[in-house]
């Protein structure tokens, strides 16, 4: 999942990126302009919104469970509001409205995160930037029937999930 499918830099009332931008998050202000080192507002378009759903609906019909990977993070409690996704909870509720979601990883907010939310998982990795010099931070995912283990090494929270 990509959210910078509508990265914007900046944004002034006088831009057509701007009337775009507040079109698509119905005119509230986006939280990353404030934030100093932020490229911009991630998010998703509502094309890519659609079809991650279309994947959530067609792995509930398979009976498969999910596992979701992107950049900016989209679980409240997991990730400072600044790091997010700008329309993190229209992911969010499209996740949680899934029942073969299971797991959301992220990274962007290097320091980490995590929030359970009606039984689903949502990690914010830790970065190897924020390891001590000659440090490492990584993890093993390992996914099992009834549990997702996250062997991390270094600056990486291990984790052991149930599913």
């Amino acid at each position: 999942m990509n959210a910078p499918d509508l990265l914007l830099r900046h944004c002034t009332d006088s831009t057509h990126a701007c009337h775009r931008c507040c079109l698509f998050c119905g005119a509230a202000p986006c939280p990353n302009l404030t934030h100093s080192s932020a490229a911009g507002c991630p998010a998703l378009r509502h094309r890519q919104l659609a079809w991650l759903q279309a994947q959530l609906g067609a792995a509930e019909a398979a009976g498969e469970r999910v596992i979701v990977a992107a950049h900016h993070q989209v679980g409240q409690g997991a990730v400072r509001a600044t790091h997010s996704a700008w329309n993190r909870d229209a992911i969010q509720a499209a996740l949680l409205a899934s029942p073969a979601f299971r797991l959301f990883l992220a990274g962007h907010d290097h320091m980490g995160g995590y929030a359970c939310i009606e039984g689903r998982h949502f990690i914010t990795l830790e970065a190897l930037l924020e390891a001590p010099e000659g440090g490492n931070a990584y993890g093993v995912v390992e996914v099992r029937p009834s549990e997702i283990r996250i062997m991390g090494t270094g600056g990486v929270t291990s984790r052991r999930l149930a599913v």
